[in-house]
């Protein structure tokens, strides 16, 4: 009998700035095969037994790992390791203090902070970019990576080096086989070699009503250098205001803009202040 789980989701709902009314849990993948197609915004489930995954498709084996599955990557030069499949982390990659931590990662790239939220809550974390991140055959340049704080359950740990997230599996077609301990992956037609997304302001935000509220300046960021504080509130970008619709608009992404862009952020006082986006890390 499939396990339902009560959760209050409302912390996340404001970190991500959208509902979520039901998570998709374990049993489902458990049980069939999961068919998730990014390029077409459409999910499909299948029997397993009768499932046969389309000609070219990429096979990678999920292993197994204390009621999870894990996928085998290679970040930069190191090793192979194993790093959990992870369809709830709304990243590139994470990556656990069992490995940046003997790897010294923040020695080795220039880093900066952000602020991370799910399940556990939400928390300041370390950036960086990684330079190669290979998984399926294919390797992926300049890779936004958080660093995972050590202790925290719910986003560290030493039975695998971090988790992949889904940043890096929307570029695909996947279709999980839980039962078979199998991962088939289908390239997108287009997008799958673009840059990712990164924020290139430094200002890590919450939407409170009709209003952006700053949580966290980054380290070294064009936000930093421009003298902006925690609890600054953004109330209208570009001179279009935010809206009930914010989090789903295209207005949400003026962070991800190019290196050289000026914004105008207009502040509760009524204020206007330019910020130039720069890449920090």
């Amino acid at each position: 009998v499939p396990t339902a789980v009560v959760l209050d989701l409302s912390g996340v709902e404001k970190l991500v700035g959208r509902p979520m009314p039901v998570i998709l849990g374990a049993d489902v993948f458990k049980q069939l095969v999961v068919d998730i197609d990014f390029g077409r915004h459409a999910i499909a489930f299948h029997d397993p037994s009768a499932f046969r995954a389309p000609a070219g498709a990429d096979t990678v084996p999920l292993s197994p790992s204390a009621g999870n599955r894990t996928v085998p990557v290679r970040i930069e030069n190191g090793p192979q390791v194993q790093v959990d499949f992870d369809l709830g982390n709304d990243g590139p990659l994470m990556v656990f203090s069992s490995y940046w931590q003997p790897h010294d990662m923040p020695r080795t790239h220039t880093v900066s902070s952000t602020m991370t939220g799910g399940v556990g809550g939400a928390h300041e974390t370390t950036v960086l970019s990684v330079k190669q991140l290979t998984f399926a055959g294919h390797t992926f340049a300049d890779v936004p990576t958080v660093l995972s704080p050590p202790g925290i359950q719910v986003v560290d740990g030493d039975r695998s080096a971090g988790n992949l997230g889904i940043m890096v599996y929307r570029r695909f077609r996947v279709m999980t086989d839980y039962p078979h301990d199998r991962l088939y992956l289908v390239p997108n037609a287009t997008g799958f070699d673009a840059p990712f997304a990164r924020d290139r302001s430094g200002l890590s935000v919450v939407q409170e009503g009709h209003g952006l509220r700053v949580l966290l300046v980054a380290p070294g960021s064009p936000a930093q250098a421009a003298g902006w504080k925690v609890g600054d509130v953004i109330t209208a970008v570009n001179g279009h205001p935010i809206g009930d619709d914010y989090a789903t608009s295209e207005l949400s992404k003026w962070k991800e803009g190019a290196a050289g862009t000026t914004v105008t952020l207009t502040v509760a006082n009524g204020a206007q202040r330019k910020l130039t986006l720069r890449t920090y890390y």
